[in-house]
């Protein structure tokens, strides 16, 4: 017998070892859609995805392209979505569910958003708004004078918008009659002589031929002093005379030639026609350097130990032009600041 070799019987024991026989199967072509169905049914029994159909192409529901959870899209008539068996074995929380695509308003249907207007509306108009939330209308000196003096700036910041409104209607004549009755007495005072004197004129400030018609006892029974009733029938007579000029004469006239012709009169004296310009005539460039309201809101103004003299003050004040009259109706509100008033000057306002 012929002897084998180590190698020859190495090779029959393991071929003895091997199993003899073999399955033989057909391949079948891998398909994208072949491959879509292994991976949901893998996913499927790990309890991670509920089955569902993928289309090639697209991600499978459930899936954003960053790995995240998309919002469930529910075709109309549908129940949403609810918790998967993995969720509910977890016990974890969920992000609301949106509503279904049929619960949200169609297109047309959509109320109309702010970025519209109305029909009726045109596009240029502007919104209604309450007449509250317009400024009040300011007067056109203080821009002036705010720019003219830095310390009128704060004073008209504190003050407020210029209440001087001028008598657009009264004659000169009834305003000198006021402005004697009030002279050097108190205001509650001069006000109850004046209401008597116009009680015996059909409570009107009486003519100058009424004036003069009534007897010295029954002007002195209404608490006119005996100066004031030779003041006062001095007046009337000038204002006969054409000495006192009306309202539409006083209209050309210049303040210098009112105050030199007015001042002729007994009793009338440069402020009290200062007045008349400013509350009567409304003449917006006169400064009553002797009045002492302004002198004392100046001095308060800018500080002073001392008030000015006139000369003075109307060196001052000449910057202030051409609204020194609105300069000086600040000035009196500026005497007044802090102090407690049980009414206001019924000359000045």
């Amino acid at each position: 017998m012929k002897k084998k070799n180590i190698h020859d019987s190495v090779t029959d024991k393991l071929t003895l070892a091997k199993p003899t026989t073999t399955k033989t199967t057909t391949a079948r072509p891998i398909t994208a859609k072949s491959m879509g169905a292994r991976s949901t049914r893998d996913k499927t029994r790990s309890g991670k995805l509920t089955p569902t159909k993928s289309t090639p192409g697209k991600l499978a529901p459930g899936k954003t392209g960053s790995g995240k959870p998309a919002a469930d899209k529910t075709a109309p008539g549908k129940a949403p979505a609810t918790r998967t068996t993995a969720t509910r074995a977890t016990g974890a929380r969920t992000a609301p569910t949106p509503l279904p695509r049929a619960a949200r308003p169609a297109p047309e249907t959509q109320p109309e958003t702010s970025a519209k207007r109305s029909p009726e509306l045109p596009p240029q108009a502007p919104p209604e708004t309450s007449p509250d939330a317009f400024p009040e209308p300011r007067h056109p000196a203080e821009a002036v004078l705010a720019a003219a003096d830095p310390d009128f700036a704060a004073l008209i910041r504190r003050t407020g918008p210029c209440g001087l409104t001028p008598d657009r209607t009264g004659e000169p004549y009834e305003a000198l009659v006021r402005a004697v009755l009030y002279q050097q007495l108190h205001g509650r005072a001069a006000a109850a002589i004046f209401g008597r004197l116009k009680a015996l004129s059909d409570d009107r400030c009486p003519p100058p031929e009424i004036l003069l018609a009534h007897p010295f006892d029954t002007l002195r029974a209404c608490g006119l002093s005996a100066r004031k009733i030779q003041t006062l029938q001095a007046l009337a007579q000038a204002r006969l005379d054409g000495i006192v000029p009306s309202r539409a004469e006083a209209g050309h006239m210049s303040e210098e030639d009112l105050i030199l012709r007015l001042t002729s009169l007994r009793g009338i004296g440069r402020w009290t026609v200062e007045m008349l310009l400013i509350f009567t005539l409304g003449r917006p460039d006169v400064m009553p350097v002797d009045d002492f309201g302004v002198s004392e809101g100046w001095r308060r103004l800018k500080g002073l130990e001392t008030r000015l003299r006139p000369r003075q003050l109307a060196e001052a004040t000449a910057s202030l032009a051409p609204w020194r009259s609105v300069a000086a109706w600040y000035l009196w509100r500026a005497a007044g600041e802090g102090k407690k008033t049980d009414s206001s000057n019924p000359v000045t306002g």
